[in-house]
């Protein structure tokens, strides 16, 4: 009892503290449906690591929920160590693996929003914007579900969700499982004014009511939006290209000969 007292004084002190300052701000929210919330600023009380750009969230938070825990989530953010105003792509990740409890109604939902403002790469106009997602469902329903998107936001807001990528969907089938899927959204062109802009993505988790708490309905999730600078290769095609070099030397040499 004491324990859990001192978890849920822990979860307030994350609320008071965790207010974003006027430099870059890197954090993770979770929201339940009717339940709890908490919001994770990178190197803030909550974030269990010291590396700028990770985030381990604390799992004394899973006080603060009523129908999920957590067995780990996490983010990153590559904003602190990309090379301002070059062609780096800018980068950010959420990940973790959810489990809901044997309480609560029938099915519930947790949302997972990450978010980074001021990225100052990559530059040049337009840009590009992937999207892509994996998941492990264990012991699901069939009624089970996890969406995962992307946001680009020229207007550098915190949270926000200014130009969407497509919704990726994953609906596991009814079973012990495991069920693994992963998906990418279609790359989309993106355009901002003038540096930094912001990234957002967001997870959307769905299970049902778990019956046994030897065998927890869960989801471990992955989650990345990714912008690359207009014009940049994929390395695979920079490969290809880089190969075709001395062929077209050569065939150039045969043609002068003949």
């Amino acid at each position: 009892m004491r324990t859990k007292f001192l978890a849920l004084m822990f979860v307030g002190l994350i609320g008071l503290t965790a207010t974003p300052s006027a430099k870059a701000v890197f954090q993770i929210t979770v929201t339940e449906s009717g339940g709890g919330s908490f919001t994770v600023v990178d190197n803030n009380p909550g974030d269990t690591n010291p590396d700028a750009g990770q985030i381990s969230v604390d799992p004394l938070l899973n006080a603060g929920l009523a129908f999920f825990q957590f067995a780990n989530l996490g983010a990153s953010s590559n904003q602190p160590t990309g090379v301002p105003f070059s062609t780096d792509s800018a980068e950010l990740t959420q990940n973790g693996l959810i489990q809901r409890l044997t309480t609560g109604p029938a099915t519930a939902t947790i949302t997972i929003l990450a978010s980074a403002t001021d990225y100052n790469f990559p530059t040049g106009n337009p840009k590009t914007m992937t999207n892509s997602a994996s998941d492990t469902f264990t012991n699901t329903s069939g009624a089970d579900t996890r969406t995962f998107q992307g946001f680009f936001n020229e207007n550098n807001g915190q949270d926000a969700m200014q130009t969407p990528s497509a919704l990726l969907v994953f609906n596991p089938p009814a079973g012990a499982g495991p069920f693994s899927t992963s998906g990418n959204a279609p790359a989309l062109l993106v355009t901002d004014p003038a540096l930094p802009f912001s990234l957002t993505n967001q997870s959307v988790i769905t299970l049902a009511i778990s019956t046994s708490t030897s065998s927890l309905r869960s989801d471990q999730f992955t989650g990345s939006t990714v912008i690359k600078a207009a014009g940049v290769p994929e390395p695979a095609t920079l490969s290809l290209l880089l190969m075709s070099v001395p062929a077209l030397l050569g065939f150039r040499r045969l043609r002068k000969q003949g």
